[in-house]
């Protein structure tokens, strides 16, 4: 939580949102390892704003709660149906 608390402010400060976050029950369709605990859905206002994120100090400072609590993650990236 100590991530994605100070990461949420990061997104926001960039013009960003979480369209969603919430505890994992369970899975219904596909296999994984092991359970995810929470997941999360994030708007950025573009690539850009995200990479600038990755790469901008306040992230770096953070990154070493980003490394302990996410053992495992996906970031999957979208494009909604009006966009071109």
């Amino acid at each position: 939580m100590r991530y994605a608390t100070e990461m949420t402010k990061l997104v926001e400060s960039s013009g960003g949102s979480f369209l969603f976050t919430g505890e994992v029950s369970g899975t219904l369709i596909g296999k994984f390892e092991e359970s995810w605990d929470l997941i999360g859905i994030a708007r950025y206002p573009s690539v850009k704003s995200l990479v600038e994120i990755s790469s901008a100090k306040a992230f770096q400072e953070i990154e070493a709660h980003w490394i302990a609590g996410l053992a495992g993650q996906l970031n999957i990236t979208t494009r909604s149906p009006d966009e071109s």
